[in-house]
């Protein structure tokens, strides 16, 4: 239903979130070079990418890590293993919201 960007590390996504401004992103929160929460506020304090709606996606389901997320600028935080019914609801909302969808 999408076209996807992959990364294999922060440092990676980061650079592809500049380049092709996609309408969302999804990061995992354990990543080489970078870890989801730095890229995350890494793209918030960029003009460039701070518009992006960002879900993290992480195995880390603590109320800390929780909350790290959401302080580093996600809009969404899913815990693995989470159910692709809910992430593709969650990605169509987010998108109607932002009127990239009907």
């Amino acid at each position: 239903d999408y076209t996807v960007f992959t990364a294999n590390n922060g440092t990676e996504g980061r650079k592809i979130a500049i380049e092709k401004q996609p309408a969302i992103i999804l990061l995992d929160v354990m990543m080489p070079e970078m870890n989801g929460y730095e890229l995350c506020q890494k793209l918030r304090d960029d003009i460039k990418t701070s518009h992006i709606p960002i879900i993290l996606l992480t195995a880390k389901s603590s109320d800390e890590s929780q909350l790290m997320g959401y302080k580093s600028g996600a809009d969404e935080y899913l815990v693995k293993p989470f159910n692709a019914e809910i992430l593709k609801v969650k990605l169509q909302n987010i998108l109607k919201i932002h009127n990239w969808i009907s």
